[in-house]
């Protein structure tokens, strides 16, 4: 990529008009760079230099608006820093100076209310809001792994409450509003979120998250255990357990946990999932061992 180039596009905020780069090179020029990705055409007539992440999209869309538009959802939710979905579309309010709409790789959302924050110089939805009503959008489980999420942030259980009141009505709320108890920042995994809502639905004794055990060598932390009966319950996701090198590492922690006097569950997706009953009563019957 010419440095110049590069140059004008970072005094431009970025991004550069189509204009500006036929000024320096030919139509055949900026088809090739688009392909091979050192150009993102990012809307109709601007480019930015490479891939872009969420904020530059954002950026983009103001410059070709004129205004100032406010992330929110999912976007709101990455710029805060606990999108769990990764979702490559941009989501926005819309602004209160003009109408626009929804378009390919953009959702445009009424404000209805939604407090908004700065971002250094961008405009995006406040945490809690955003945290409640993405939460309201998902299944219990999921909605329970987003809370937790935005709690590990910063978003107090209050702030939480505060939003759920002020989106009382609206679909989803009630659901939300009996998780927001449940919220807990050591929560460490989403399907560990949706694991604890489970057990607590079978009415099981609230277990403790990420709980240490100490052993001559060094420490574990359990998901879920229940240091009173020496029990825990293990989420073993695939994609931290699939390897050959991660299941004998599992065996020799079992081993040591069991020489330490723990009896560990270990669960998958589908026990969660596909059988959340069946997995109540096999915890409920090894806590009672």
């Amino acid at each position: 990529m010419d440095p110049t180039l590069v140059d004008a596009m970072r005094a431009n905020g970025g991004f550069l008009h189509t204009t500006d780069l036929l000024r320096r090179m030919s139509p055949s020029r900026v088809r090739w760079l688009v392909h091979t990705g050192q150009l993102t055409r990012v809307r109709h007539g601007l480019y930015a230099v490479g891939a872009l992440p969420v904020t530059a999209r954002l950026d983009a869309l103001s410059i070709e608006l004129g205004t100032r538009v406010a992330a929110s959802m999912d976007t709101a939710a990455a710029m805060h820093g606990f999108d769990l979905d990764q979702t490559q579309h941009l989501h926005v309010v819309e602004p209160d100076d003009r109408r626009i709409e929804s378009r390919p790789g953009v959702v445009v959302h009424q404000r209805r209310g939604a407090p908004l924050m700065e971002i250094g110089t961008r405009l995006v939805v406040e945490p809690a809001w955003t945290a409640v009503e993405v939460a309201r959008q998902r299944s219990p489980g999921r909605a329970l792994a987003v809370l937790d999420a935005a709690a590990q942030v910063g978003c107090g259980s209050r702030s939480l409450e505060r939003a759920v009141v002020a989106q009382r009505g609206r679909r989803g709320i009630v659901e939300v509003r009996r998780l927001v108890p449940l919220v807990d920042c050591r929560s460490g995994s989403p399907m560990e979120s949706a694991t604890r809502l489970v057990l607590h639905d079978g009415r099981l004794p609230v277990p403790e998250l990420q709980w240490p055990v100490v052993y001559e060598r060094g420490v574990f932390y359990l998901d879920l255990a229940w240091p009173a009966q020496r029990f825990a319950v293990e989420y073993d996701g695939d994609e931290f357990h699939g390897t050959p090198e991660s299941v004998r590492r599992d065996k020799a922690r079992l081993a040591l946990l069991a020489d330490e006097g723990w009896r560990v569950l270990q669960i998958t997706s589908d026990d969660v999932r596909r059988e959340p009953d069946v997995l109540v009563g096999r915890v409920r019957r090894l806590l009672a061992a």
